[in-house]
């Protein structure tokens, strides 16, 4: 494992808490920040003051260019409310002003386009969704029906909602009333769908779109039953609202604390286009997830609801020595005898000169105190046997340790064949970039 050291560093106004490069403009990239008057040391505090009324948060929206080893900051927009998460849309790739989404600490869905002409950032709109006393903890668009996001919340439950819908409401009202109280449903906007007995830290939808995946302070990793098929957000908001998705599986025993991330990994490539769909159905999906209790773990998650066991299987697992609180599929993975390499999306290695399988991914993690991690997964099989038996198993590559605090927010620069990275630090508010 090698001791990475930056190339750059500097030191943010306010603790940046997420980041994500920009889609289609490698150069630039988005933190998001949180300021809260009364600081907690074990992480995002979702608590009230010893007043009995919720902390006051503020936050902003950074926008960075990064050529070389030179990190300038572009344009800073504050906020009213703490950023907690953010992502880019997944069609902002082909967008001339890629749309970016933010979970915020009172209840709304902040979206913004990015100018990557002007170098600037520009409000579009505050959904306000919840009441205000609400916190959006993670939220993650759907794969390929626009509009539509999954959202988890500091009470614990899991929505999906219409932002085109809500945007549009909003539009006609002059006042920020939100869109329903936290346990409702409105059909044609969002859709309640299950709660945690804790905070929920994440959620996530399976490749297909049709699974989604959430995780809590509970220490329960929970699947849904497949969501309907339908081609628009509304569509499938109103096949919901008739007949909701009842929760397919909970694993409490896993994981030892709550569950911080969410990363289900792209299947691998069938070897036949005979039945690829089928088959595709019934492999098991193989998931990767982080936690408070420090570890990355690889689980092999049921196809069906009539799937035995039930239950997730453990296939691999490792200490990383700090919260595991983000995970993002970086891979540049090489089959046997090429050096084909990318970054953008999920690759697998079959074929070894032994006739073999193997599989291999290359992933970027942020460990709170611990700092960031670049890990391999590897899966390697002499027989024909599934994915889930295959011989699984982590190595760290590279660690980078000179943040002095929380490390929630790490990211790739795209097209540098994965090996250029801008991590950050909550409480020391360190932004470094660094190669490994």
């Amino acid at each position: 494992m090698a001791s990475i050291k930056s190339t750059r560093s500097l030191t943010l106004d306010i603790p940046p808490s997420c980041i994500e490069f920009v889609p289609g403009h490698p150069e630039l990239f988005v933190v998001g920040t949180y300021y809260l008057e009364r600081k907690d040391e074990e992480g995002h505090d979702t608590t009230e003051s010893p007043t009995g009324q919720p902390q006051q948060r503020t936050g902003s929206l950074l926008l960075f260019k990064l050529e070389g080893d030179e990190v300038t900051l572009q344009h800073t927009l504050p906020t009213p409310f703490a950023i907690f998460d953010i992502h880019f849309a997944p069609a902002s790739t082909s967008s001339s002003a890629p749309l970016l989404g933010a979970a915020t600490s009172t209840g709304s869905l902040a979206l913004y386009e990015i100018s990557a002409s002007t170098l600037s950032i520009t409000p579009l709109s505050v959904l306000q969704i919840f009441p205000t006393t609400s916190l959006i903890t993670f939220f993650s668009w759907h794969p390929s029906i626009p509009s539509l996001a999954a959202l988890a919340l500091s009470s614990g439950s899991i929505y999906l909602c219409d932002t085109a819908t809500i945007a549009a409401t909003a539009s006609n009202n002059t006042d920020s009333t939100p869109v329903l109280e936290d346990g409702d449903t409105t059909p044609s906007a969002a859709a309640y769908l299950h709660a945690h007995a804790l905070e929920a830290w994440f959620v996530a939808f399976t490749p297909d779109g049709r699974g989604l995946l959430s995780g809590g302070d509970d220490s329960t990793l929970v699947s849904l039953a497949p969501l309907p098929q339908a081609s628009s957000a509304q569509e499938l908001l109103a096949a919901i609202a008739d007949a909701p998705p009842a929760v397919q599986w909970q694993d409490r025993k896993t994981h030892q604390a709550g569950v911080t991330a969410i990363l289900p990994l792209e299947p691998a490539p069938s070897s036949s286009d005979d039945g690829e769909e089928r088959q595709q159905q019934q492999k098991p999906l193989l998931v990767l997830t982080g936690s408070y209790d420090d570890h990355i773990r690889l689980l092999a998650l049921p196809p069906t609801p009539t799937s035995f066991p039930r239950r997730p299987k453990l296939l691999a697992e490792l200490d990383l020595g700090g919260g595991v609180w983000r995970l993002k599929d970086i891979t540049t993975a090489t089959a046997a005898g090429t050096t084909t390499t990318t970054t953008t999306t999920t690759t697998t290695t079959n074929s070894s000169e032994s006739g073999g399988r193997g599989y291999e991914y290359t992933i970027l993690a942020s460990c709170m105190h611990a700092g960031a991690r670049v890990l391999r997964l590897k899966g390697s099989s002499q027989d024909e046997g599934g994915e889930e038996d295959l011989g699984w198993s982590f190595e760290v590559l590279a660690a980078f340790e000179e943040h002095k605090s929380m490390n929630y927010g790490s990211d790739v620069q795209p097209g540098e064949g994965g090996r250029k990275v801008v991590s950050t630090s909550f409480y020391d508010r360190l932004l470094a970039m660094w190669r490994w």
